[in-house]
């Protein structure tokens, strides 16, 4: 019997199994672009509350109030990146 290409169950089956494939990697890819966008929103509200803070004038702060350059934004940063 000389046979020439795929039969239909070949090529559905085929095709079944990439879908099934490409569907898991699709979740996979939604779920990482979910946790991004959560720290990408702590991040930025990190950085608007430092925002509101520095924009207070020193007396509502209180005595011991650091200047903008002396806060340590980075620090917390990397506290809030770390943090799940």
């Amino acid at each position: 019997m000389n046979r020439r290409g795929f039969t239909l169950v070949e090529l559905l089956t085929t095709m079944a199994v990439i879908g099934l494939l490409a569907s898991i990697a699709m979740q996979s890819a939604l779920a990482q672009n979910t946790v991004a966008i959560k720290k990408k929103a702590k991040l930025h509200q990190a950085l608007v509350d430092e925002g509101e803070s520095v924009k207070q004038r020193p007396e509502q702060r209180g005595t011991d109030a650091m200047t903008p350059f002396q806060n340590d934004v980075d620090g917390k940063l990397l506290e809030i990146l770390s943090a799940k």
